[in-house]
């Protein structure tokens, strides 16, 4: 739990830092350029063109949006944190009951009642699990389709506009998005890499009695079909997918700034 705290505060300074990018945007133009800007440079309608009365609109939204924003999207983030610590517990109390069950198996501490019972118990306890992980992925099946190619566009966009037209809080979104996408492929992952299989592949089976060696090869052969987070029919959603949505955005931030050049 010491680690999962950690890291969701980790998560947290990096979603933070990104907003306070920016923020000291608008903050830096003024001080280098002496011109009041915001985040979002909206242009109202009968209002002058860089008048006060347009800055102090556009900051009154910006501190509407992020006042809004951060509260959805610490709510979004504490709700992964859950979703991802429940994964990783789950998986690892089983694990702990499989090894377990093992030793004991290997020592011949168990009657074959209570062998049975207890295989009985675990192999509830991993088709729970699965139930949970199928829940998990239908409640986060609308996002992990959009989210690559949405990021990919919004992050490559909002970087080029900071790189090349002068958008002041073009990094620090684009950083705040990136972390986002790379804690839900962090839950992908350990769903991934929840262990179970090994443990059931390395398990004395042959000390096992015939009726339940053969519903040991049933649950091996259903965990072969796990369920996975995917991005619809196009792949799984894991640290791999990380490395591909980034190196989509540098290529699309690359194809506009030669399409501009």
């Amino acid at each position: 739990m010491d680690a999962s705290m950690r890291n969701f505060l980790i998560k947290l300074a990096l979603l933070i830092f990104g907003v306070q990018c920016g923020i000291w945007g608008p903050i830096y133009v003024y001080f280098s350029a002496g011109l009041k800007t915001t985040t979002i440079e909206v242009k109202f309608p009968f209002t002058e063109e860089k008048s006060n009365a347009e800055y102090a609109m556009n900051m009154l939204l910006q501190w509407i949006g992020f006042g809004t924003g951060g509260l959805i999207f610490f709510g979004i983030e504490v709700a992964m944190q859950i979703i991802g610590n429940v994964v990783t517990v789950s998986s690892k109390l089983i694990r702990n009951r499989l090894k377990e069950l093992d030793k004991k198996i290997e020592e011949n501490m168990l009657s074959e009642l209570e062998l049975r019972f207890v295989f009985k118990d675990i192999t509830k306890e991993i088709l729970d699990y699965e139930n949970y992980v199928n829940c998990v992925r239908e409640f986060l099946a609308e996002r992990t389709l959009i989210t690559p190619a949405l990021f990919t566009y919004s992050i490559g966009m909002a970087i080029f506009c900071q790189y090349s037209m002068g958008f002041v809080a073009g990094y620090g979104m684009s950083l705040m998005a990136w972390v986002q996408f790379f804690y839900v492929c962090e839950v992908g992952e350990q769903v991934e890499s929840s262990g179970l299989d090994e443990i059931l592949y390395d398990i004395n089976w042959y000390n096992f009695p015939k009726e339940m060696q053969k519903d040991l090869m049933h649950l091996i052969n259903h965990r072969q079909n796990a369920a996975a987070l995917t991005v619809g029919p196009f792949g799984n959603v894991n640290r791999n997918l990380v490395t591909v949505v980034t190196n989509k955005i540098y290529s699309f931030v690359m194809f506009l700034h030669n399409f501009t050049a």
